[in-house]
């Protein structure tokens, strides 16, 4: 493990700490947004997978003529 990554972990701690002594309500808010930023993040690499492989697959008609 490089010395960031220790560091990384550090900061993980420090925050998941803060985190216990904060009031859930904020710390539940917190976690809803964080999953919906993850969603959103994840559909777009999904739409940029599935735009990337039409790109491909048309460039390939393309090659061959089709």
């Amino acid at each position: 493990m490089h010395r960031d990554d220790n560091n990384h972990v550090g900061w993980l701690l420090f925050y998941a700490m803060k985190a216990k002594s904060r009031d859930t309500d904020a710390w539940r808010r917190e976690n809803y947004h964080n999953a919906a930023l993850r969603e959103i993040r994840v559909r777009e690499l999904d739409n940029m997978r599935v735009s990337m492989t039409e790109v491909a697959l048309t460039r390939m008609r393309r090659v061959m003529g089709g």
